[in-house]
């Protein structure tokens, strides 16, 4: 990379009719700043200038966000999901003892919420394993 001076960084000011050099590069109009950030961008890896809040922090992206919330939301769904599992297995266990815990490996393989909380709320209707196998086959 070919330098043009030894600052990284210049950034300029309007000011009037011409841009003059900034001393830093925040810019308080919009509360926004300006920093050299090294990470991958677009699977290119490299240094990209991106905006910053006050303290520094860069603004993510909209894909960084994106991102960010789709992990928020696994986390979320393996939560629930182990929480139905325990609703389920309390409630096989209250309904038919000890019987019907060997079911719950099948059960556990199962990631549709919607399909579990189904399981949940039809275990007081089943009255066999073959009747709470249809849940879930079919």
């Amino acid at each position: 990379m070919q330098k043009l001076s030894e600052t990284v960084l210049q950034v300029f000011q309007l000011q009037f009719n011409s841009y003059i050099p900034k001393n830093d590069a925040w810019f308080t109009d919009v509360n926004l700043g300006l920093t050299l950030w090294n990470g991958r961008f677009e699977n290119i890896n490299g240094t990209w200038l991106r905006w910053c809040d006050a303290d520094g922090n860069v603004i993510q992206t909209g894909d960084e966000i994106a991102v960010e919330k789709n992990l928020e939301l696994s986390q979320k769904d393996a939560q629930i999901k182990q929480a139905l599992l325990l609703a389920i297995e309390m409630g096989l266990k209250f309904k038919f003892g000890d019987e019907y815990v060997g079911i719950l490996s099948e059960i556990s393989v199962i990631n549709d919420v919607k399909l579990l909380e189904r399981i949940v709320t039809q275990i007081p209707q089943v009255s066999s394993m073959d009747e709470l196998r249809k849940l879930y086959t079919e």
